[in-house]
């Protein structure tokens, strides 16, 4: 499926893209720190600590190695991802509008398009829904943390369901 071309209502990449980026390097400083410890630690088996930490193996591999070549790169760097951004590389960012504009005035794409961007975004969504199952089913979480992650996906159901009711209520579907 090629990627969405049309206006995407609320999007800001550029706000998002910068917000990632500060988050990284947060998380880089912390995975360095962790990376340190665990060199310091090779008595202990990459599943021992990954059954600390709550994740795969192949994370504390992918640390350990980071460490043991200086910390070259980002610790995420492997071969598999160095992969997908080339597959990924030259592929033109989605298009938005300024949003800024009055609803009577902002330029709106076709429908086909918007039926198109739809279907994008919710595969997208749905294959992150299976992502996040896998790890809720290999988690545990607190109280509260449960009550929070119920929260927001509630939330997300909620405003589709909104969305979903404008079609709904003209009454042209099947």
């Amino acid at each position: 499926m090629t990627k969405p071309t049309a206006v995407i209502i609320e999007m800001d990449e550029e706000r998002d893209r910068k917000a990632c980026l500060a988050l990284d390097l947060k998380v880089t400083g912390a995975n360095r720190e962790l990376a340190q410890w665990l060199a310091d630690h090779p008595r202990y088996s990459d599943i021992t600590i990954a059954g600390w930490l709550g994740c795969g193996k192949s994370r504390v591999n992918e640390l350990r190695r980071w460490a043991k070549e200086g910390f070259e790169g980002a610790p995420h760097n492997s071969k598999q991802r160095q992969e997908r951004v080339a597959r990924h590389a030259g592929q033109e960012p989605l298009k938005t509008n300024d949003n800024s504009e009055s609803e009577e005035e902002q330029e709106i794409a076709p429908p086909e398009q918007i039926e198109e961007n739809l279907h994008y975004y919710l595969d997208r969504i749905n294959r992150f829904a299976a992502i996040f199952k896998k790890h809720f089913r290999l988690s545990s979480f607190d109280r509260e943390a449960e009550t929070r992650i119920i929260t927001a996906i509630d939330r997300m159901i909620e405003k589709w369901r909104s969305t979903q009711s404008i079609i709904i209520r003209r009454g042209h579907h099947g």
